[in-house]
């Protein structure tokens, strides 16, 4: 556990009226060919954090033009087009191995910590608007693999159901996207599940504030003041922080909803559950209700190391599964490759000058005018 300065309880953290705002820093680069974000942090420089795309309405255009018409944003249909197929597999694809479609289910609409397996989308795209899926010939590195790839929208796209619970409530589910400590909280309820690939090094889930009324260093010193803190109810990273005496129990509040009119309500007073590869850009450039920097603490740095957007299957669907997953793991994780290196338009994807100049929404249906 991370040391933490002493402070009465209560003290607010904060700065001096007389000085003057922390100088934006910039958030390392974590791989070659990866771009960076310019973030307002009171991080001290020298290590390395998760990457972050530094342009999110970017980030893959043709899975935001699913998501737009998913949300509702766009009237009338579209032709959504994913990344073209130049080539056919042989005996090497997935035809025959994997099933026909292979399902996989998330936990949120589209965002970039999927990215990896949107950009294996190609051919004429099939929207469900509906049910909220998307559905393509999974195409790897230009090549027809011969199966198709249904991606699932979840939080409030399907009643907040986690996608650890749905591989064993549909059986038509493949692959679901969970964190390790997910995966761990369901293994004693009797539907254990087994992760097959990990996307991330690290968490992106932090805990933001505004630099402007706090200065806060570490999460502890949160911890050492009165300041609210708003999460999403039953997130296993809340019960760490508040058991370990890092965050009190009397200022966590389970009320976030993944909308920031809370924070907005509160001029910036309260700390907020958010997503480094999300909010914290979005609220500065996108929130108009806000429209200025954001502080930011990862949760990993607590203490709470896991490995988030993890691939799972039903432990019992192993033996099953084996001979797809040996062709199917491989190919995501050069797609994880390549979307690192490069999370902007990708060939061939159908995207208009209209949509594009709103994709810095990404995975919200906008709660705000």
């Amino acid at each position: 556990m991370l040391s933490e300065p002493s402070r009465p309880a209560g003290q607010p953290a904060q700065p001096p009226k007389a000085d003057p705002p922390p100088a934006p820093s910039r958030l390392p680069i974590r791989r070659p060919g990866s771009t960076d974000l310019s973030v307002f942090t009171t991080r001290q420089p020298g290590r390395e954090y998760p990457h972050v795309p530094s342009q999110p309405w970017r980030w893959l255009p043709a899975l935001c033009t699913v998501l737009l018409l998913m949300a509702g944003c766009s009237s009338g249909p579209a032709s959504v087009v994913g990344q073209p197929a130049s080539r056919t597999a042989g005996a090497g694809g997935l035809a025959g191995v994997c099933p026909a479609t292979m399902v996989v289910q998330s936990n949120w609409w589209p965002q970039a910590e999927e990215g990896a397996f949107y950009r294996l989308l190609g051919g004429t795209l099939s929207v469900d608007r509906a049910h909220k899926r998307v559905s393509g010939r999974l195409v790897a590195d230009g090549t027809d693999t011969g199966v198709r790839l249904e991606i699932r929208s979840g939080g409030p796209a399907n009643n907040f159901t986690p996608a650890v619970k749905l591989l064993y409530l549909d059986r038509s589910v493949m692959l679901g996207v969970a964190d390790t400590d997910q995966v761990a909280q369901v293994a004693g309820g009797g539907q254990p599940v087994k992760a097959v690939a990990a996307p991330m090094d690290l968490s992106p889930v932090v805990l933001m504030f505004d630099p402007a009324r706090h200065r806060f260093n570490t999460i502890g010193e949160i911890g050492q003041t009165d300041t609210r803190v708003v999460y999403f109810q039953g997130a296993t990273y809340m019960q760490y922080l508040t058991g370990s005496g890092i965050l009190r129990q009397s200022q966590v509040d389970p009320g976030y909803q993944g909308t920031p009119d809370r924070w907005v309500a509160s001029g910036g007073s309260i700390v907020q559950q958010g997503f480094l590869t999300n909010e914290v850009y979005a609220y500065q450039h996108d929130l108009r209700q806000w429209g200025k920097p954001v502080g930011w603490l990862l949760v990993s740095d607590s203490g709470y190391p896991i490995y988030p957007e993890s691939l799972t299957i039903r432990s019992d669907r192993e033996t099953e599964l084996a001979p797809c997953l040996r062709r199917l793991v491989p190919l995501v994780q050069r797609s994880i490759a390549g979307y690192l290196a490069d999370p902007g338009l990708l060939p061939g994807a159908d995207i208009t000058d209209d949509l594009d100049r709103h994709l810095a929404a990404l995975h919200w249906r906008r709660p705000w005018p």
